[in-house]
C-alpha cells in the first residue's frame, strides 16, 4: 500500500471502505429483514435497506433511473448466477450503495462507476464486465444501457470500460438468439429522445459482432 501513488490512494481507500460496508451489509447476522442497516464514515452516510416486500418506486424522473428492478432477461440470470452466490450478492449491494441503481445517462464517467468496476474485477476474476451488464441491465434495461454504453465509446477516459461493457452485452444477446433485427426492433420500441443515429450504430456493432462470431 505504502508504494502507491498519492492520488491512487484515496480511490483504493474508497474501494476497500465499500467492500467492508458491503461484507457488513450482506453477512451480519440475526437483522430483521425489515429494518434498515446504516453505516456512517466521517461526514457521509450510506443507509442500506432491507424489505421483505417489493418496493414501489417512480420511474424515470429528474434525472434518476427507476430503481425497481425490471425484467431480466435470461441470459443476464444466467451470467449472475456464474458468479459465487455470495460474491453476487456483494456486487449487487455495492452497486445499490454507490447509488449507481438511481442514476440516468451520465453513469459511464462516473468516480462511482469506476469504483464498482474495480471492486468487480476483485470478485469476479473471470468474466466481470458480463457480471457487470446482468446487474445493470436489472435496473436500466437493455435499451437504456445500450445507448449508455455506445456513447460512452468514444470517450477517452471510459471507451476501453464502454468496449468491453458492449461486448459482453451482445455476448449476452448471442446467448439468448438475438438479431440485429430483434435488436433494431427493440431500440424502436422504446424511442430515445436523443437522434435515432445512436441506435443505428448499436445495431451496426452488434451486426459486426455476429458476423465476427460466426466467421470464427
Amino acid at each position: 500500500i505504502c508504494s502507491l501513488s498519492t492520488n491512487k490512494r484515496p480511490a483504493m481507500r474508497l474501494l476497500y471502505f465499500l467492500l467492508l460496508h458491503v461484507l457488513v451489509a450482506v453477512f451480519l447476522p440475526s437483522v430483521d429483514a425489515a429494518s434498515p442497516i446504516s453505516f456512517t464514515a466521517g461526514r457521509n452516510q450510506i443507509v442500506a435497506k432491507r424489505h421483505l416486500r417489493t418496493e414501489t418506486r417512480s420511474g424515470y424522473d429528474g434525472g434518476y433511473a427507476n430503481t425497481e428492478e425490471r425484467g431480466v432477461p435470461v441470459a443476464a440470470v444466467e451470467q449472475l448466477a456464474s458468479m459465487n452466490p455470495y460474491k453476487a450478492k456483494l456486487a449487487k449491494k455495492a452497486f445499490k450503495l454507490l447509488n449507481l441503481h438511481k442514476r440516468k445517462g451520465f453513469i459511464m464517467g462516473t468516480p462511482e462507476l469506476k469504483t464498482w468496476s474495480n471492486l468487480m474485477l476483485k470478485l469476479d476474476d473471470t468474466n466481470s464486465k458480463g457480471s457487470m451488464v446482468a446487474i445493470m441491465t436489472r435496473y436500466y434495461g437493455d435499451d437504456a444501457l445500450a445507448r449508455y454504453i455506445q456513447s460512452a465509446k468514444v470517450s477517452p477516459s471510459v471507451g476501453k470500460l464502454a468496449t468491453d461493457l458492449q461486448t459482453a452485452q451482445f455476448a449476452q444477446w448471442a446467448r439468448r438468439g438475438e438479431t440485429a433485427k430483434s435488436i433494431k426492433q427493440m431500440l424502436r420500441n422504446s424511442p430515445d429522445r436523443l437522434s435515432s443515429w445512436r441506435d443505428d450504430q448499436v445495431v451496426n456493432a452488434f451486426t459486426a459482432f455476429l458476423t465476427k462470431k460466426n466467421n470464427r
